[in-house]
This record gives C-alpha cells, structure tokens and sequence, in this order.
C-alpha cells in the first residue's frame, strides 16, 4: 500500500476529503524532514501510508469519537496526530525535544488542535478519563512501569504491540495483574493491538 486512497481510508475510518488531504500532507511532512530529524525508520520511508499512517488510525475502530486519548512516546506523531487529525481529542507526551518540536510545527501547518507536552510520560497528571495508546515505545513490562499512574485508577490503554506480544504478556504477568483483549492489526499479519484494564501490581 504505497498510498491509500479516499475510499479505502473509509473502510477503516469515516473521514472527510478535508481530513484525507490533511492526512496526505501529514505523510508527506513525515517523508520530508525524516532525514534530518529522524522520525521514522527509513526502511519505512516509501511506505508511510500503510506502515504509519493506516497502522495509526486503525485505532479509531476501538474508540468512541468522544474518547480522549493520552499518547506517549508518539515520537513524530504516531498515532497522536493521525487521531486529532481524524477529529479524536489528544493529548500527546513526546520527551524529545526535536520529536515534538516536530509535531508542534505539524499543528501549526495543519491547524490541528492537538495538546503537544514534551516531557516523559512519568511525569503526567490526568485528571479526565481517557484512553491511554503507545506504538513502538517499549517492551509490556515495561509500559506498565512508565504509566501505571495513569492506569491504576481504572483508565484503559491500547497498546500497539509487534510479533512478540504472546511472549510479552507472559513477562508482564510474573509481575502485574491486568485483564487484555487482543486484536488483529490491519496492517502486519503479526501485530495486534492490546487492550489493557485492571492493571495492578502483585
């Protein structure tokens, strides 16, 4: 999927033209200063749409439109600008400074209400419900230690998890309890995403 036209987008999201071109130049921004600021592996760079793009807004199947979102780690914007673009309230926590100085200028070019704090996640308060998300961050355990403040008060997350997610889960379970539904990434055969609640420490 070198590109993802109108119509196929809306098979997975409904959006409008206005967003679909939105969408484009954000892909296209990505492709241009990935060079210099290194956003995206450039392996993926000819192939944004399917691998970034799509792989981002899939999420919306498992989102209210009212939902907010806390995305950490969303380094150039994944998914946290391809969700406010798609209309979804965000809150994005990118601890890089060039990353999320990158995401700012986005906004701006796109004008995209988008809440962008450049800080590490440990150090976010919230006080809304929401929907944590993370994409390529770190290993299960490991996401559970970093935000464990944002889910012990009941708050779900959905984590976008690689082919290794079985024994993942199998490492956090030695150490945490938490209730998950998996679901079938869209864009990889071996990628899922997870839904995590109920997390607490044993």
């Amino acid at each position: 999927m070198q590109n993802c036209n109108f119509e196929q987008l809306n098979q997975i999201i409904n959006v409008s033209r206005e967003t679909y071109l939105k969408l484009e130049k954000f892909a296209a921004l990505l492709k241009e200063k990935n060079h210099n600021l290194n956003l995206i592996g450039s392996g993926t760079a000819n192939n944004i749409w399917e691998r970034h793009i799509v792989d981002s807004v899939q999420l919306a199947k498992y989102l209210h439109q009212d939902t907010k979102i806390v995305d950490f780690g969303s380094g150039a914007g994944l998914p946290s600008i391809a969700l406010a673009l798609c209309g979804y309230s965000v809150t994005s926590v990118e601890s890089i400074t060039k990353k999320a100085g990158f995401q700012k200028e986005t906004a701006l070019l796109l004008n995209l209400n988008i809440n962008i704090v450049n800080e590490r996640i440990e150090n976010i308060r919230m006080q809304d419900n929401y929907i944590l998300t993370a994409r390529a961050v770190a290993p299960l355990t490991k996401l559970f230690k970093l935000s464990y403040h944002l889910l012990k008060n009941g708050n779900k997350a959905l984590f976008m998890k690689g082919k290794n997610y079985k024994n993942e889960i199998l490492a956090a379970e030695k150490f945490w309890h938490f209730n998950y539904k998996s679901y079938k990434s869209i864009t990889s055969s071996e990628s899922v995403i997870l839904e995590i609640s109920g997390l607490k420490w044993k």
